[in-house]
């Protein structure tokens, strides 16, 4: 082959090849119309969901928690918990939510919200570290991502459905397919999150169960709400209605618990955590009559008991003394002895 004609060649093929990396960037950096609907994404695609969503996910949670100093101590935490597991810790937000709401959640790219109206059912710093953990478990899981995307492949099938001149109950029973098929998806991203919050505990040799006494809460909690609102579930908080149920969970969770030295990992810190939430601002929920009401931290006189220290309680009367205990972790009124440090919901 002459130079001339070599030469021609080379560009041709340099411009060829150029196209083709200038085409597989644009694939890269476009998303196809399937990767914008959220049935496919990659975590680029996760964590611009999760930062474009930010500030709405915030204010829908009644904005940031006015107390700073706990707002930074629970991204502390969170970022404890994060290095343990995560591979980029640094890409992680936590956020403290001004909301009486009993919920945790996480958003795609490792957004991560704990509201205000889940701290009073925590007792120590290892259970609020398995909290965190769990919810750093969706994150590093993309289960947030995942589940977005199911939930727009059944939104998608649904519309076809609809689309196709189906009958209304055909396209209920479709419906009705789907939304089974997200929970039985999110149930085992459940288990997955708990087994994380259990493995976060121990990398922090911190009491391994605290996980099993965090979901534990949930039991409790459960207990509160049925005799709040009888068997009306769409009133119990989200931390319920989005969760499987907890017993299986706080098995589960006690067993890895067993199997690894039960509390041999650790102190639960709980004294130091209750020294951190006393005074703290809670905002008003169900639970508290629709009062907001501030956590404090009182030791268990001679003369005191369930009765007498729930009767200081900001709650309906028929929930007063079940939900002391439950806070506590208790559910025995007779658990409660002189000397000991126990969390009241006042003024």
């Amino acid at each position: 082959m002459s130079a001339p004609v070599f030469v021609r060649s080379m560009k041709r093929f340099a411009r060829f090849a150029l196209a083709a990396v200038v085409g597989a960037f644009a694939v890269l950096a476009i998303p196809s119309p399937a990767q914008a609907q959220g049935v496919f994404m990659n975590p680029f695609e996760e964590r611009a969901i999760g930062v474009q969503g930010h500030r709405e996910a915030l204010t829908g949670m009644g904005g940031s928690h006015p107390d700073a100093d706990f707002a930074a101590y629970v991204a502390d935490i969170g970022m404890r918990v994060a290095q343990t597991s995560a591979r980029h810790p640094d890409q992680f937000v936590f956020s403290l939510t001004n909301s009486g709401e009993v919920n945790a959640f996480t958003r795609p790219g490792g957004f991560i919200y704990i509201s205000a109206g889940i701290i009073p059912w925590i007792n120590d710093e290892s259970e609020f570290a398995a909290l965190l953990g769990h919810e750093v478990g969706h994150a590093i899981n993309r289960h947030s991502g995942r589940s977005y995307a199911r939930e727009n492949v059944a939104d998608r099938i649904i519309d076809l459905s609809e689309r196709a001149g189906r009958s209304q109950q055909a396209t209920e029973d479709r419906r009705v397919r789907a939304s089974l098929m997200i929970l039985a998806y999110s149930r085992e991203q459940e288990f997955q999150s708990d087994d994380a919050a259990f493995q976060v505990v121990e990398r922090l040799s911190l009491d391994n169960l605290g996980a099993a006494r965090m979901l534990r809460q949930l039991v409790l909690m459960e207990g509160v709400s049925r005799t709040l609102n009888g068997s009306n579930a769409a009133n119990y908080p989200i931390a319920l209605r989005s969760h499987p149920p907890g017993a299986d969970r706080v098995r589960r969770s006690a067993d890895l618990a067993q199997q690894t030295g039960a509390g041999a990992s650790g102190p639960s810190g709980r004294d130091a955590f209750l020294d951190r939430i006393d005074g703290f601002m809670v905002p008003a929920s169900d639970f508290t009559g629709g009062r907001a009401t501030r956590i404090r931290i009182v030791t268990v006189g001679a003369a005191d008991t369930a009765a007498t220290l729930s009767s200081r309680m900001a709650a309906p009367a028929a929930i007063q003394q079940q939900l002391f205990l439950a806070i506590n972790g208790l559910t025995d009124a007779s658990a409660v002895t002189a000397g000991m440090r126990v969390k009241i919901l006042g003024q």
